[in-house]
């Protein structure tokens, strides 16, 4: 199976916001996952939609897990849910 390159950057975010389990910056996921910035929040978006992150605005803002990350991770949820939506 090959996966898109939207489907490749939200397993990216997922796993380094599961490791990390605090609030990340988007300029930290550009830099540390080498993703586009301007295509972070179209990735978050869907990932917030699915209830997989949580969003935060403002000075401090960004984005964290929002799960326990066993239980995102059963089922391949991130690749159905980025390609079939909820």
């Amino acid at each position: 199976m090959q996966l898109t390159s939207t489907t490749d950057y939200a397993i990216r975010i997922v796993c380094y916001l599961a490791a990390q389990r605090q609030m990340i910056s988007t300029s930290e996921l550009s830099q540390e996952l080498s993703v586009p910035a301007s295509y972070i929040p179209k990735i978050t978006k869907k990932l917030k939609q699915a209830g997989i992150i949580e969003a935060c605005e403002g000075i401090n803002g960004g984005y964290q897990i929002a799960k326990q990350p066993e239980n995102i991770f059963k089922g391949c949820n991130i690749v159905y849910r980025i390609h079939h939506g909820n």
